[in-house]
């Protein structure tokens, strides 16, 4: 006999205990969900109370990570009705220009449909700055620090084909000509300094010039120049914010939180106290070419385009002493760790060979063996690391009595102490600068690369009008002071305006304060190449 099958008779009481439990669950992971996106938790939190709105911008502005977790949190702002005013901390040096701009616009858009009031708790430094900018009002505590308004880009490489790799055309591989670098840093300049004027507009006391001049400023000098609003501290913001949207009692809440401290790539480096290198940041976000809005004092120095890596390319002088090297022989010393990469002056030594000249390159011999051993057509000595000794120096010395001619070049992009080219330079009343010359108003897209328009008639500026140089030193002596600067030049060491030699001839010897700009690609600006066939005459003759 069979009997129907029972069906549990489950009670009252025990349905809700278990649609409680159901409920309580769902619950928890709603929370967990909302926990972990900071910037959509707020509104099912907090219902019909004013809520000021906290962003904390903290450290480099490098990781896509970072672009999100600032976007996120301006997009809960601008979106949450109960959130009535925004503050943006910040304590940055800036970052990738792509990143600092997308914040910036971002936070334009905010401000836009909310009271958008930044605070400077620390560093506001070019793209810091830049985001901050976007603000209605920016405010900074007694000791910020604000400005540094400028630009870093790194130039694309210089590229050696190869041919197990083919590309359709010659900028198919690094996307940009070395030349197009500076105007594009001048481009991205233009970017950031008319975000300024335009969030500043008649506050701003101080003219465009100044403004690119890259200076930090403490809060009191930045309030007088019109950078800044007001000094004060988080609470002067939020109330100045809360003001502003016209609300006496409210709440603060922070839109970055966790997020921040959990996925910041950029905050975290800020908190170990990480100096970012030109390489790292090629690594953690590539592009064919750098752009940042970054505090340089945030980014180790980079290698020179200059210097020179390794292996002996072209005609290469032998390392025995005593050769003979008399008649159309120049020779390029690169037996004191010169700082020069002689496959970047493949122009200038074609010049040499077009005109019945030979170019050795001395890489270890000493100058005093070198010239015992005949007397070359002219010796050329660039951007020198290692010392010279007594006998070479007498040797150059007598080199130049006996109708040698001598090239000196001292470029202060390579990091090289002056000390070494001056222990020649000076045996011919020539000393080489320490610092270098700038120009914030005539200028090849920034301001290190000057505009020469000044020259007194020598051989060697014969049909020269204008040069530009990259980075060019001072020369002070008694010489001919053949070509020079314009008056609206600054010395960085004296911070001194005047118009700054820059190439000097004394007699056969010639001392150049760049070498960039007769490097192959460069030398096709202004008259630079004039000036460099100029030179080759005097060396070869003809």
């Amino acid at each position: 006999m069979t009997y129907p099958r029972r069906i549990p008779i489950v009670s009252n009481k025990l349905k809700i205990a278990i649609l409680a439990a159901i409920f309580f669950s769902a619950g928890i992971l709603m929370g967990i969900y909302l926990s972990s996106t900071p910037w959509r938790r707020f509104e099912v939190a907090v219902k019909g109370k004013p809520l000021i709105g906290i962003i904390n911008v903290e450290g480099y502005l490098i990781s896509a990570d970072d672009r999100d977790i600032y976007l996120g949190a301006i997009n809960e702002a601008l979106t949450n009705k109960s959130i009535v005013g925004v503050i943006v901390r910040v304590d940055s040096p800036g970052g990738y220009a792509n990143i600092v701009e997308e914040i910036y616009l971002s936070l334009l858009q905010l401000s836009k449909s909310k009271p958008l009031v930044a605070l400077v708790e620390g560093l506001a430094a070019s793209g810091g700055y830049y985001v901050s900018s976007a603000a209605d009002e920016i405010y900074s505590v007694p000791t910020g620090l604000i400005g540094n308004i400028g630009v870093i880009v790194t130039q694309p490489p210089l590229i050696i084909p190869s041919e197990s790799a083919l590309e359709t055309g010659p900028y198919k591989y690094s996307g940009f000509s070395l030349k197009e670098a500076p105007l594009m840093a001048g481009e991205a300049l233009d970017n950031f300094v008319n975000a300024v004027m335009k969030g500043r507009g008649n506050r701003l006391k101080v003219n465009r010039t100044v403004i690119t001049m890259g200076k930090l400023y403490l809060s009191g000098e930045a309030l007088e120049m019109g950078l800044i609003d007001k000094i004060g501290g988080l609470m002067d913001a939020v109330n100045r914010a809360a003001e502003m949207a016209g609300v006496k009692e409210f709440s603060t809440v922070d839109l970055t939180g966790k997020a921040l401290e959990e996925g910041s790539l950029g905050t975290m480096y800020w908190h170990n106290g990480t100096i970012l290198s030109v390489r790292m940041l090629g690594k953690i976000n590539p592009k064919p070419m750098g752009i940042y809005y970054l505090s340089p004092y945030y980014v180790e120095p980079y290698e020179a385009l200059t210097q020179y890596g390794g292996g002996e390319p072209g005609t290469v002088m032998g390392g025995e002493g005593g050769e003979q090297i008399s008649g159309n022989v120049v020779v390029m010393d690169l037996a004191h760790g010169n700082m020069v990469n002689p496959r970047l002056l493949s122009t200038l030594t074609g010049e040499i060979v077009k005109r019945g000249g030979k170019i050795y390159y001395s890489y270890n011999v000493d100058l005093a063996s070198l010239l015992a051993g005949g007397n070359p057509q002219a010796l050329i000595i660039a951007n020198p690391t290692i010392p010279y000794q007594k006998a070479e120096i007498e040797a150059v010395r007598g080199y130049i009595e006996n109708g040698g001619k001598l090239i000196l070049i001292y470029d202060p992009a390579t990091f090289t102490p002056t000390q070494n080219i001056n222990m020649i330079a000076q045996e011919f009343g020539i000393h080489f600068q320490e610092g270098y010359i700038y120009d914030v108003e005539n200028n090849y897209g920034v301001y290190r690369n000057i505009v020469v328009s000044n020259f007194v008639y020598d051989e060697i500026t014969d049909n020269v009008n204008k040069l530009i140089l990259f980075t060019a030193t001072n020369i002070v002596g008694d010489g001919l002071k053949t070509a020079r600067s314009q008056w609206t030049a600054t010395q960085s060491f004296t911070e001194k305006s005047g118009s700054y030699t820059v190439i000097m001839r004394s007699g056969n010897v010639v001392a150049i304060g760049d070498l960039t700009f007769l490097l192959d690609p460069y030398l096709d600006l202004a008259d630079n190449r004039i000036f460099m066939e100029n030179l080759v005459k005097f060396i070869i003759g003809g």
